[in-house]
């Protein structure tokens, strides 16, 4: 690998690795995340399900995030960095610049003229393709510009849901799974 695509490559390779624990950490976590209890009405036989105790999400679980979400963030700004210098002919670090991405596509054209006079016109038509930006093919690279923004000043806010099948009355499957998909479950295995 080249010294000079080792930059983002190494970002994201360490993103992947803080992806990798918090899904970890995760799969860890929600086995006792969420208790679900139950309580019959015994003059309506109607069951009904409730959570009875929901705990915190530990703030490791925002920190890993965030972490990966600027790795992410950071290695597109490695990559235009790489590209200055290849136009320029010299290693850098370069100020000011920064892979280009935008709220819309109005937004957008004003943010990429800090790098198109840098970079070689073939690398700005590529990231023009990617339309990086809200509501373009690329907004995708928006959301995670987004994200790393509000790490920088905040915790990332983590939730998640956790739902498991419980065993319940063969009557009560059939009205549920009638209500719910129109359609008659019956001989279906209990869960």
């Amino acid at each position: 690998m080249s010294d000079k695509v080792s930059g983002p490559l190494a970002k994201i390779e360490r993103a992947e690795e803080h992806i990798y624990k918090l899904e970890s950490a995760w799969a860890n976590f929600r086995e006792h995340a969420y208790q679900v209890a139950s309580k019959d009405d015994p003059q309506t036989e109607d069951r009904t399900y409730y959570l009875s105790s929901v705990r915190d999400i530990p703030p490791t679980m925002s920190l890993l995030a965030g972490d990966a979400v600027h790795n992410l963030r950071t290695a597109l700004d490695h990559l235009i960095q790489l590209l200055i210098s290849v136009k320029e002919g010299a290693p850098g670090p370069f100020k000011h610049v920064y892979f280009p991405i935008a709220t819309d596509a109005a937004e957008y054209k004003s943010a990429r003229r800090r790098v198109v006079k840098r970079i070689r016109q073939e690398a700005i038509e590529a990231i023009d393709r990617i339309e990086p930006y809200g509501g373009g093919k690329g907004e995708m690279l928006w959301h995670l510009h987004e994200l790393d923004i509000i790490d920088k000043h905040h915790l990332l806010l983590t939730i998640g849901s956790n739902t498991r099948f419980h065993t319940m009355a063969p009557q009560d499957r059939e009205r549920i799974s009638t209500q719910l998909l129109g359609v008659s479950n019956a001989g279906l295995p209990n869960t």
